[in-house]
């Protein structure tokens, strides 16, 4: 056994920009706040939600995301700024990451 420490730096991961214009105003998903992914997570083990409920706390989760790059989106904001194709539109695309990973864990879990 060496002595030399292993040393990665997750800092130089380079993920593909994920930017979105919206209602004039532009965000950065690229990188989602852990704190926000683990909200999601928890979100979707979370069955007993009615669906206005489900619908409004997706839209918050979605806003919390933007909310890194662009103060201005919130969930009113959305609501407000959009029309609804256009803003279930954009919450696909900003939870498209996250789904796509917790699809692959999935697949995995189902191989074991």
């Amino acid at each position: 056994m060496s002595d030399v420490p292993t040393i990665r730096d997750f800092d130089k991961i380079v993920r593909q920009p994920r930017k979105a214009r919206i209602a004039g105003e532009e965000v950065d998903v690229t990188k989602i706040p852990s704190r926000v992914t683990l909200e999601m997570a928890k979100f979707a083990d979370n069955k007993g939600m009615g669906s206005d409920e489900t619908f409004y706390k997706v839209l918050e989760l979605v806003a919390k995301a933007c909310q890194p790059s662009n103060k201005k989106i919130t969930a009113d904001w959305l609501l407000d700024n959009t029309d609804f194709d256009q803003m279930m539109d954009f919450c696909e695309f900003v939870l498209e990451p996250i789904r796509k990973r917790a699809e692959k864990a999935e697949g995995a879990e189902e191989k074991n």
